[in-house]
């Protein structure tokens, strides 16, 4: 069987969630007997910005060299251009991973939806983000044959906001990379990362886009609180990640409430880094209005880390007993939680060892089997 992947999300250097997600999926369906894996992608010219897809070992690279991405995505959708115009494969089952599949796609046809933000916190959504998937994404989800939703919440997300009958919906979790997310560094390792990025031995993190919607001001009112009751007793603050929108405030909040010694910015962490980072962290905060599924806790877990998560969206169903959960609302909660877990090592300890158990559930390896016998059904 013949299954081909948009590789739009995994063709740039600096890949988000979704084309990591992508790049595991692939990496690990194109080891099931009696698949031939094929990554199709626009690459106008040579655009610095992506990656060598050289690289990628035992598929089939389809590139079309005729018009950029960002072109063609601004075309389909009002000139209705068939996408087998632009690729030479022919495949039985079509995988499109960000939310939405174009006009044109020949044989089968899947969509992974990741959730529904757009719809259910729109203010936390940028604009051209928000008009792009009013425009694309309820006749994606019409036009798939099947759609995989990552987790149930999502699921129940897809047929509240898209009308779509459940039976057309099935739910394939997100995994855990577990050559990279594990707790076996060395303190080579860490001593190097540390220095890399000017860490202090002890802090607390949060890892991810800075953007509304994962509700980094209410984790900074929250950790304010617990530095004006105990000072300097508490490790520093580090907030890894790329800057996304409306992220100004954030720095603001910083400088006006003279946190700049107590929270430390280290930018875009660079993949071979991040697993480490999670894994010398004290704690890991993630305090998320909402996620359709939530990488970055379960990563965290997977390192034998403590986390701190929202109780809402998906991330109950992902985190499960393994973790503290919160109202994403309340600032003196995300304190409380902070205080109690900071200041009792042996439940920290506890929730290591939980984490690591509960991220053994999730892996891609399981995904991709799953994610095989839905091709497998369609194509039967």
């Amino acid at each position: 069987m013949k299954i081909a992947f948009d590789g739009q999300p995994i063709v740039k250097v600096k890949k988000t969630g979704i084309g990591w997600c992508t790049e595991q999926l692939i990496e690990n369906i194109k080891l099931e007997k009696d698949v031939e894996c094929i990554i199709r992608y626009f690459r106008f010219k040579s655009q610095k910005e992506y990656i060598n897809m050289e690289d990628y070992e035992g598929v089939t690279l389809d590139e079309c060299k005729i018009l950029s991405y960002r072109i063609y995505k601004l075309l389909w959708p009002v000139l209705h251009l068939p996408y087998s115009l632009f690729f030479r494969s022919k495949s039985d089952v079509s995988v499109f991973t960000n939310f939405f599949i174009p006009y044109g796609v020949e044989g089968k046809k899947i969509n992974i939806v990741h959730d529904m933000a757009y719809l259910a916190y729109p203010d936390t959504v940028k604009r051209d983000i928000r008009v792009w998937l009013h425009m694309v994404l309820k006749g994606s989800c019409k036009r798939a044959d099947r759609i995989i939703a990552v987790s149930e919440f999502t699921k129940r997300e897809i047929i509240k906001y898209m009308g779509i009958d459940s039976d057309k919906i099935v739910v394939i979790p997100n995994g855990v990379d577990f050559s990279k997310f594990h707790d076996m560094y060395s303190n080579e390792e860490i001593l190097g990362m540390r220095k890399k990025y000017k860490l202090d031995e002890k802090y607390f993190l949060y890892l991810g886009t800075l953007e509304p919607r994962k509700n980094i001001l209410r984790l900074l009112e929250g950790y304010k609180i617990v530095c004006d009751k105990y000072g300097n007793v508490i490790p520093k603050l580090v907030i890894a990640g790329g800057k996304g929108w409306f992220y100004q405030s954030i720095f603001e909040f910083v400088k006006e409430n003279d946190l700049q010694e107590r929270v430390n910015f280290i930018g875009y962490v660079d993949e071979p880094d991040v697993a480490k980072l999670m894994f010398d962290a004290q704690i890991f905060l993630f305090p998320s209005l909402y996620e359709g599924f939530g990488m970055p806790p379960l990563e965290a877990m997977a390192c034998g880390t403590p986390v701190i998560v929202s109780n809402a969206a998906s991330l109950p169903e992902v985190v499960g007993d393994a973790g503290i959960l919160v109202n994403p609302c309340s600032e003196r909660e995300i304190a409380e939680a902070i205080e109690d877990l900071w200041m009792n090592p042996e439940k920290r300890e506890i929730l290591s060892a939980k984490g690591k158990e509960r991220a053994k559930i999730f892996s891609w390896k399981k995904s991709s089997k799953l994610l095989k016998e839905v091709c497998d059904s369609l194509v039967d």
